[in-house]
């Protein structure tokens, strides 16, 4: 799993197993509904990049906490 996220990686067999990790994010925000949210290159090459990965785990787990809030109240 260390080459997936190493920019230099470019194995065709890791190429892939990146397009999947992707695909697998997409379809769990499309099982909470969050069709809005972009998801990122699994392996940053930019900081752009990177700063869109850091981003989309944080805006992840704040709508994680708010769901789980209105689910605790019932």
């Amino acid at each position: 799993y260390n080459a997936l996220k190493d920019p230099a990686a470019r194995d065709p067999r890791i190429l892939e197993l990146r397009s999947l990790h992707e695909q697998m994010d997409r379809a769990v925000l499309d099982a909470y509904a969050w069709s809005d949210l972009d998801v990122p290159p699994y392996c940053a090459t930019t900081p752009a990049e990177e700063a869109a990965q850091v981003a989309f785990a944080d805006e992840v787990v704040d709508r994680l906490f708010q769901l789980n809030a209105e689910r605790a109240k019932g």
